[in-house]
């Protein structure tokens, strides 16, 4: 039994291309009647990659030759949290609560030039494509026990909550010019975005008693209620041109909203023998539904089990 604080903390840095920052650090802290554990840290850089690639083909009795520029940069972000406390309150009543999550974003673009020629000609087209895609999500949890011990036999009582949530949105752009040799645009240009937004939701708690008939057998009872929500919106849109307001691509495009819920009750009994062979038996019941919406098309189902 021992008591005290301890702090860490840890500084990293990447120059391999750009500059990559991390930052780490923790705290526990544990007395006789509680513990405390906290740890933050934090990640952040730019990157770069540059590629040239050539290359000659013989297509239709005519040599052709291909050199593609492409360039490649990156900021990412990611910030992760965790915290736990636990307190005893009696040496048969203890308790806790903990939280942890993160959060991340994500901004990359890739720009590629291709040249298309006769090799030692002057450039007879070019295809230029822009691309940049940026991620963000977050993740966070928080979860609550409690456990109590009760009589003589030590009975358990235990309670446990939990819930998570999560986010995420990934935006795309895509931009592709047709130019010949000359530079100039050969009819439109190819504009391209998509958006895919979700959501989860997820929250569940459970009771449960263990009642000790003896040192080798036990019975447990408990209950179970678990809830699930996902809201998803994936929307693509082609643009006219680069200054449009752009159509939505219905064919791609989708809603997709879900709820499910369960309930669970249980009951179990168990007892070991001198010879080391195990009993175990139990009976279980749960209420399940769920219900959906795609494409305006609704999917529901309700049963026992």
């Amino acid at each position: 039994k021992s008591s005290g604080t301890i702090y860490t903390m840890r500084l990293n840095l990447d120059q391999t291309r750009l500059l990559r920052v991390g930052i780490f650090g923790d705290i526990t802290h544990r007395s006789k009647a509680s513990y405390l554990y906290i740890n933050l840290n934090t990640a952040t850089g730019k990157y770069y990659r540059g590629e040239l690639l050539e290359n000659n083909y013989h297509f239709l009795n005519n040599d052709i030759f291909w050199k593609q520029k492409m360039d490649r940069t990156r900021l990412k972000n990611d910030n992760n949290y965790n915290v736990i406390y636990e307190y005893t309150f009696t040496p048969k009543f203890s308790a806790g609560i903990s939280a942890k999550g993160s959060f991340f974003y994500d901004d990359m673009s890739l720009i590629s030039h291709s040249d298309i020629s006769k090799p030692n000609n002057p450039i007879d087209s070019s295809l230029h494509t822009t691309n940049q895609v940026l991620t963000t999500n977050q993740t966070q949890n928080i979860n609550a026990f409690a456990k109590k011990l009760i009589g003589k036999r030590n009975d358990e009582l235990s309670f446990d909550f939990d819930y998570t949530y999560f986010q995420e949105r990934q935006d795309t752009r895509t931009q592709t010019d047709f130019i010949d040799g000359k530079y100039i645009t050969k009819n439109k240009s190819d504009v391209f975005a998509s958006f895919t937004p979700r959501k989860i939701n997820i929250a569940s708690g459970k009771l449960d008693y263990i009642m000790k008939l003896s040192a080798q057998s036990s019975l447990s009872i408990g209950s179970k209620l678990s809830a699930i929500e996902t809201n998803n919106n994936v929307r693509f849109i082609n643009y006219e041109n680069a200054s449009s307001n752009g159509l939505t691509d219905t064919s791609r495009s989708n809603i997709f909203n879900y709820k499910e819920s369960n309930i669970a009750l249980y009951l179990n009994y168990w007892r070991s023998f001198n010879s080391g062979v195990e009993f175990q038996a139990g009976v279980r019941g749960e209420s399940f539904s769920y219900k959906g919406v795609e494409k305006n098309q609704n999917i529901e189902n309700q049963y026992l089990k």
